[in-house]
C-alpha cells in the first residue's frame, strides 16, 4: 500500500484464504481509501470481454485450461501461486498415459 498517492485507493476483488496484514496508520496519513466490490454488472462485465475480445488486454498466460479429471491438481497449482485463473473443460477429457494424449468422450469411451 505504500506505492499509493495521496488520496490514492485501493479496491479489493478477490476472495483470500488467508488473512493481509497492512498498517492502517499508512492509509489515514496519506488519506487513501480501502473499497471492496463482490460481483459484477452485466454491463460492466460485457463492456471488459468487449475489450478483451478488441486486444486491448494482453491476455497471455491468463488462464489456463485443463480437464475436469485434474481440478485439485489445477487448484492447488494456484494456490502455490501458479497463474491467476483456470479453465475445467468437463465436457471431454484428454488423459496422457505415458505417450500421446488420448481424448475421452463425456461418456468416458476413448476416442
Amino acid at each position: 500500500m505504500s506505492c499509493l498517492s495521496a488520496g490514492g485507493r485501493v479496491v479489493v476483488l478477490a476472495f483470500y484464504e488467508q488473512a493481509i496484514e497492512f498498517q492502517p496508520t499508512q492509509l489515514m496519513l496519506a488519506e487513501t481509501e480501502v473499497v471492496d466490490a463482490v460481483g459484477y454488472t452485466h454491463e460492466g462485465f460485457d463492456e471488459v470481454i468487449t475489450a478483451m475480445a478488441s486486444g486491448l488486454y494482453d491476455l497471455t498466460g491468463w488462464v489456463r485450461e485443463t480437464d475436469l479429471d485434474l481440478t485439485v491438481e489445477a487448484i492447488q497449482a494456484l494456490r502455490a501461486g501458479s497463474g491467476a485463473k483456470v479453465l475445467i473443460r468437463a465436457g471431454e477429457s484428454r488423459t496422457v498415459h505415458g505417450g500421446p494424449t488420448t481424448r475421452r468422450s463425456g461418456s468416458g469411451r476413448q476416442v
